[in-house]
C-alpha cells in the first residue's frame, strides 16, 4: 500500500491515469469504482483541493460520456460519490477536524431535504409510487411473502426515505474519505488517523439541534421526519468512535466491536440507534474524558 501510495502521489499523471482506469472499467461490468473515489481522496487530502479537482475531472469522463450516450446508470451514481468525496476532503482539508466535517455534512443534506420538499412538495406520495413499484418486483422475482401489502409497506418508508438515502450516501462516502485518510497518515504519519477517530465526539450545540427535531416530529412535521436519518449520521459514527475507544482501552472489547460491525450490514436500524444514543449522552457526559481522567489517577 505504501509504495502504491507513493506512486499516485509522486506525480498529478500518476494518479490521473489509475483513477480514470478504475473509473472506466466500470463499464464494462468490473467493480472498481470505488478505487477511483479513494484516490481523488488522497490526492485531494494530501496535494490539495485544485490537484484533487484535476483528478475528479478525468474520473467524470466515463460519465459524461454515458450522459451523451444516454445510458445513465450506476457510472453516474460514481461520479456523484467522486463528485462528494472531493467537496468532503476538500472540506476536511481545511477544518482537520471529523466532528466538524460530519456535523457539516449532515446540516448540508438536512437543508437540501428540506428544499427538495419545498420544491416538490408531493415527493412523499411520489416515493410511494415507486417504492411500491420496486417492491413488487423483488416479491415476484423472490417469492417472498410480507406481512402487508406492498403500497401499505410503501408508505411506511416513505416520509423519511429520502433521509435514509442521504444516510447511506453520506456515510458511504465518508467511509472511503476515512480509508483515503488512513492511507494518507500510513504514508506520512503512521497511527494519526486512529488517534482522529477515537476523538470524534458531537457538539452538545448539535444534539440540542436533534432534540429540537424529535419534537418537530412528535407534531408530525413531515421535513423534520424525512430530515431525521441524516441528522443521526454525526451521532452515529461519534458513537462508533466511543467503541474504538474503549476497544483501544480493553483488547477484550475487540470482539464487541466485531459485532458491532456486523449488526451494522445485518440491522443497521439497531446499532445505528445503539450508537447515536451513546453519542448523544456522551455530548453531556464525555466518556472518554472519565476513562483518561481514571488512567491518570491509577498512573
Amino acid at each position: 500500500m505504501k509504495k502504491i501510495g507513493e506512486f499516485l502521489l509522486a506525480k498529478e499523471m500518476n494518479a490521473i491515469v489509475v483513477a480514470f482506469l478504475a473509473a472506466l472499467l466500470p463499464v464494462f461490468s468490473v467493480p472498481t469504482g470505488f478505487i477511483a473515489t479513494i484516490i481523488v481522496a488522497l490526492v485531494t487530502l494530501q496535494k490539495g483541493p485544485k490537484s484533487g479537482f484535476w483528478v475528479l475531472s478525468w474520473v467524470a469522463l466515463p460519465a459524461v460520456s454515458m450522459l451523451f450516450l444516454h445510458r445513465l446508470g450506476m457510472i453516474d451514481v460514481l461520479f456523484f460519490r467522486s463528485l462528494a468525496i472531493w467537496i468532503f476532503a476538500s472540506l476536511f482539508y481545511r477544518l482537520r477536524n471529523w466532528s466538524r466535517l460530519l456535523e457539516l455534512v449532515a446540516v448540508v443534506c438536512a437543508l437540501l431535504i428540506a428544499l427538495l420538499h419545498i420544491i416538490k412538495p408531493d415527493i412523499e406520495q411520489w416515493w410511494v409510487t415507486q417504492l411500491t413499484t420496486y417492491i413488487q418486483h423483488v416479491i415476484a422475482a423472490s417469492h417472498w411473502r410480507i406481512a402487508v401489502t406492498p403500497s401499505e409497506f410503501a408508505q411506511r418508508l416513505a416520509p423519511m426515505i429520502t433521509g435514509v438515502a442521504a444516510f447511506f450516501f453520506a456515510s458511504g462516502v465518508l467511509f472511503e474519505l476515512m480509508i483515503a485518510r488512513w492511507w494518507q497518515t500510513y504514508l506520512v504519519n503512521s497511527g494519526e488517523f486512529g488517534k482522529e477517530f477515537i476523538a470524534i465526539r458531537v457538539e452538545r450545540f448539535f444534539a440540542l439541534e436533534m432534540v429540537v427535531l424529535l419534537v418537530l416530529m412528535l407534531i408530525n412535521i413531515k421535513i423534520a421526519t424525512d430530515i431525521f436519518p441524516i441528522v443521526l449520521l454525526p451521532f452515529c459514527v461519534a458513537g462508533l468512535s466511543i467503541v474504538h475507544f474503549y476497544a483501544r482501552q480493553k483488547k477484550s472489547l475487540i470482539y464487541f466491536l466485531v459485532v458491532i460491525y456486523v449488526g451494522l450490514i445485518f440491522v443497521p436500524v439497531v446499532i445505528v440507534s445503539i450508537l447515536s444514543l451513546l453519542a448523544f449522552i456522551d455530548t453531556w457526559r464525555h466518556f472518554r474524558r472519565s476513562v483518561s481522567a481514571t488512567v491518570e489517577r491509577k498512573i
